[in-house]
């Protein structure tokens, strides 16, 4: 569930747009009355949505910890933090983060940027040896296969 107009961006680059909040609201409204399980849980951008029936408050890209301290003081429900390597939100440990006042955090871009530092690192290698040398750390073949579940086909 969205409060981004289509197309949805990355709420830590600029121009994004949310629909109206009552619209939003709305969608919260139904989803907090619809839901069969306690497992389901609703995880929105502000205090309103709270009202609505949002489990836990999320408001996007903090630029500073003032702003996620004041967040904390002004919303009084379960806050979420969004670290994303190189975005607007300064990156906390879960130990800091808590101590703002944020119960839970996620951290979206940490595996595809370790990802592309990987595959930049193993291709310039080749590209520059035109073969892959001790220089890149590679993941064991038959480890990887395991782990695929080759095995069991």
């Amino acid at each position: 569930m969205e409060d981004q107009e289509f197309p949805k961006k990355c709420g830590h680059t600029p121009f994004r747009r949310v629909i109206p909040t009552s619209d939003m609201q709305r969608k919260i409204e139904v989803a907090s009355k619809t839901r069969k399980s306690d497992d389901f849980l609703i995880i929105a951008r502000a205090k309103a949505y709270r009202d609505a029936g949002a489990d836990v408050i999320f408001v996007e890209s903090p630029e500073s910890e003032a702003e996620m301290v004041q967040v904390a003081a002004e919303v009084k429900a379960p806050l979420f933090a969004n670290m994303v390597n190189g975005g607007r939100t300064p990156l906390f440990s879960a130990e800091k983060l808590h101590e703002l006042g944020y119960s839970i955090a996620m951290h979206p871009a940490v595996g595809f940027l370790a990802v592309a530092q990987a595959l930049k690192t193993a291709y310039g290698d080749l590209l520059a040896h035109g073969e892959t040398t001790g220089a890149v750390d590679l993941y064991d073949f038959a480890q990887m296969n395991k782990l695929l579940g080759f095995e069991d086909i």
